[in-house]
């Protein structure tokens, strides 16, 4: 099979190119286009799409069975909001309009939990929360694909995804080694933390065109929680249990905090949020189609290597 990541330089992109050439797929690597927008709307972002000349892309993907959209900004550069919105909410559409002009079978956006936000318990529906401008920007993303989807469009949502070079894993690896590794008590709370190499393996089971997956898929719970994950970090090290109430304090600060004295706080309010108690997720279709995806991935172990 030939398949065409978008984005395949980036830290998704470049795991699922990896991925697919040891399954033996042939993978065409196409570099991201860059766009800015203004567009707030499914609406306005389709109008802006419209006038774009997607002729090139068009070309770079024709011949391959299945496209892939890894590209996009992380929440860490949220403060140029017309660069997010062009990479993680045009980007996406563009990338499907030029699809539908070849014989593409499938197209898979790389979407992500973040779109549904704080809710207690993560799904596949399209219940959706804009907590920040990257959330908004997946929203408007899986909205305006949406609009026009049919048979191929998959949209995977990732929850949250580690990796020896992601500085968020870095910094959590070292938390979690320190006297400061705290999580509410008693620390069973799940929390859906996933490594990359697991997302790749993921891409490679919903490339499959044998299958049908649902238009949107959820990447399933590894059953950590939220001391499992920690002392996973920390190499057996559990982390110190913090009274619920105390807990929920401090939480409840940090997003007065992130309200009142810096929009840009909201990320580091919701991280502090799922560390100490996590997230819940309902059991999805990949659970069935790749049992394998619900166990934690055995590179987890090689991140102490890398960080040592």
């Amino acid at each position: 099979m030939r398949v065409a990541i978008i984005g395949a330089s980036g830290f998704i992109g470049s795991a699922a190119k990896d991925a697919f050439e040891a399954a033996g797929h042939e993978v065409a690597a196409v570099t991201a286009p860059r766009y800015t927008t203004a567009a707030s709307t499914p609406r306005d972002i389709a109008t802006a799409a419209s006038g774009l000349d997607l002729t090139e892309l068009v070309q770079e993907i024709r011949g391959c069975e299945v496209v892939i959209n890894a590209a996009g900004l992380p929440a860490a550069t949220s403060g140029d909001q017309e660069a997010l919105f062009g990479a993680n909410s045009l980007t996406p559409y563009v990338a499907w309009l030029a699809s539908r002009q070849t014989s593409v079978q499938r197209f898979i956006h790389v979407s992500s939990a973040a779109v549904q936000g704080r809710v207690s318990v993560l799904d596949a529906s399209l219940s959706y929360r804009r907590e920040s401008p990257y959330a908004t920007s997946k929203v408007l993303a899986e909205q305006v694909l949406l609009r026009d989807a049919d048979q191929r469009l998959v949209i995977y949502r990732p929850t949250s995804v580690h990796g020896s070079e992601r500085g968020v894993t870095q910094t959590l690896q070292r938390l979690a080694g320190s006297r400061f590794s705290l999580v509410a008590a008693p620390g069973t709370d799940p929390t859906p933390q996933v490594h990359i190499r697991q997302v790749a393996s993921a891409l490679v089971t919903l490339a499959d065109l044998a299958v049908s997956p649902p238009v949107v898929v959820v990447h399933p719970w590894e059953g950590f929680t939220t001391s499992s994950f920690m002392a996973q970090l920390a190499e057996g090290k559990g982390p110190r249990m913090l009274p619920r109430w105390l807990a929920r304090f401090a939480v409840a600060l940090a997003y007065v905090a992130a309200k009142l004295v810096r929009r840009g706080m909201w990320g580091h309010a919701r991280r502090l949020e799922m560390l100490l108690f996590g997230q819940g997720q309902l059991k999805g279709w990949l659970e069935s189609a790749a049992p394998n995806l619900s166990r934690p991935h055995p590179a987890w172990k090689g991140l102490h290597d890398s960080s040592s």
